[in-house]
């Protein structure tokens, strides 16, 4: 049954870097009813996100590709899907703009959701980065991972699947792989320290997601008017990489890192890791 109460859902944006607790807090999430997403594991539909660039590609300006024609957006699959792009009357008078269209799709949406629901909720990794239309405005929760611990994380998820991701090119080496990982912590630890130390909410350590649930779920209970139950939460271990669960996930960077890679994290990251309040 669609819902009719209220007309526009609130986003809510999962923000959080892979390995870093995403799964879990999504997990947390879906013990309030007034929460809605896809519960099936692992939790990875990305609707507001697709409608939100759908909006801007369909009633957009940019000049369409060359190699564009009158069916370019009827064709499925193959490598015109690279092409799609604004359709090529781009630059001409529109009945909508790109906001006034997300939001009849966003309003169309919301209706299909559960009725009572407040929320929808998504992973949204580097949510910050995100261009949003102001009518329609998420709710943003951070979580930051000691990076020693997510990039041993990292390895093992991908030794356990057979195939790399988290942004790992084909061919490169973990030494390279992990120079550029090292830009993407520092710019994660800096962007939580900069919503620390200006008191924002909704930001969280993996660490205390881990080991403090129930605080870190009357906290966010709290932020967003809704009962959070940790008790219901079922810690998939299939998704845990580390000895010992949930709980052998944190500092395992003490137990499995060697202390040549200690100093490389060290290096590069010391100062910030410690004004997280990871001890460097």
């Amino acid at each position: 049954m669609g819902r009719k109460d209220v007309a526009v859902i609130t986003p809510l944006l999962v923000d959080a870097l892979g390995r870093s607790g995403s799964t879990l807090l999504m997990e947390l999430l879906g013990t309030s009813s007034k929460i809605a997403f896809d519960r099936s594991y692992p939790f990875e539909q990305f609707w507001y996100r697709y409608l939100l660039a759908a909006s801007r590609t369909i009633v957009g300006r940019e000049k369409p590709s060359p190699e564009w024609d009158n069916s370019s957006l009827l064709r499925d699959g193959g490598t015109e899907a690279a092409i799609r792009g604004a359709p090529p009357w781009a630059g001409g008078d529109l009945a909508t703009d790109p906001e006034s269209f997300f939001r009849a799709l966003w309003t169309t949406f919301s209706e299909q959701l559960p009725e009572g629901s407040r929320y929808y909720a998504e992973k949204s990794p580097n949510a910050r980065a995100i261009v949003h239309f102001p009518s329609v405005r998420p709710v943003q929760i951070t979580v930051v991972r000691d990076p020693r611990d997510q990039w041993l994380s990292i390895l093992a998820f991908d030794e356990r699947r057979g195939n790399y991701g988290f942004g790992r090119l084909a061919g490169e080496d973990v030494a390279a792989y992990r120079q550029r990982m090292l830009g993407l912590f520092r710019e994660r630890l800096e962007y939580a320290l900069a919503l620390l130390e200006a008191n924002e909410r909704g930001v969280y350590r993996y660490e205390d997601l881990v080991l403090r649930t129930d605080r870190v779920a009357d906290d966010l209970s709290d932020l967003l008017d809704v009962s959070l139950d940790p008790r219901q939460i079922t810690r998939r271990h299939a998704h845990i990489t580390a000895p010992g669960g949930p709980q052998g996930s944190v500092d395992r960077w003490r137990r499995e890192m060697s202390s040549d890679e200690r100093r490389v994290f060290e290096d590069h990251l010391g100062p910030l890791l410690a004004r997280v309040g990871y001890e460097p």
